[in-house]
């Protein structure tokens, strides 16, 4: 997912949501910021977090959430959900 506004002088927010063991996340994402920053000569901000990351993020209602609901545009796959669970 990538944010839906910004201009030339903006840093770049990227969430990858992959089932990637942690040291290929870890990877991946400095890999990515890397990139961003040859690619557009901006800043970038890149996570990669697996499913049940995101989920714990969302039922802790931290406050990124709040954020990605509002910024984040999907760029390929379906967005996890951003919905807290129901616990019974």
């Amino acid at each position: 997912m990538a944010c839906r506004d910004g201009d030339e002088t903006s840093d770049i927010g990227v969430l990858v949501v992959a089932e990637l063991p942690a040291e290929d996340r870890s990877e991946l994402r400095d890999d990515l910021t890397d990139l961003l920053a040859r690619w557009t000569g901006n800043d970038g901000h890149v996570q990669v977090l697996d499913h049940a990351a995101v989920a714990r993020l969302v039922d802790e209602r931290a406050p990124i959430v709040e954020t990605w609901a509002a910024d984040l545009q999907p760029v390929v796959g379906q967005p996890p959900s951003l919905r807290p669970s129901v616990h019974t």
